[in-house]
């Protein structure tokens, strides 16, 4: 009996250190933006409201380009994120792209000025049916950004859509 006894709590143990892992390891949303409409958009230079193609059902961000072009998106500020991964995340759609289509966050910090990270590695060209880009930033202690912007970058030329675009926080490890 006490042999069964400790391989119950045994499992209990294992049980809960899982679910404790998991729950530290989840996402906690900062911001999203469903894209209903236009409104919000940073720099609305080339960026127009297309209701008919979208992924989530809602409308969506429509981008053309003939050249390089960095769409600011969205600007964040009063962010609490320090020490934590910031992931920025979005659905995108490409249509006759030359070139890449990647995403990159700039967080801004009062003492460090802007730094950036982009999903170069992880771009998109030619035609692509809606896809799941995510970039992270890493923030160690006592590193808050002051804002964060969220980009598009089209390095060509195309037509990109992008819907469902959200901010999330994670933890380090």
């Amino acid at each position: 009996m006490n042999r069964y006894a400790n391989l119950i709590l045994l499992a209990v143990i294992v049980v809960t250190m899982t679910s404790c892992k998991t729950a530290s390891q989840a996402r906690v949303e900062l911001h999203s933006f469903p894209v209903e409409n236009i409104e919000g958009v940073a720099d609305l230079s080339g960026v127009m409201y297309d209701p008919e193609e979208t992924y989530d059902g809602n409308g969506s961000l429509k981008l053309q380009s003939k050249r390089l072009k960095k769409f600011l998106l969205y600007e964040i500020f009063d962010l609490d994120v320090e020490e934590a991964r910031m992931v920025y995340s979005a659905m995108v759609k490409t249509k006759r792209v030359r070139g890449q289509v990647y995403l990159e966050m700039v967080c801004d910090f009062f003492t460090r000025g802007e730094i950036e990270t982009d999903g170069l590695q992880i771009a998109l060209t030619g035609d692509n049916d809606w896809k799941k880009r995510e970039i992270e930033f890493v923030l160690r202690r006592s590193e808050n950004p002051v804002s964060v912007k969220l980009y598009l970058v089209i390095n060509g030329s195309g037509t990109v859509w992008v819907d469902d675009i959200h901010l999330y926080k994670k933890p380090l490890h």
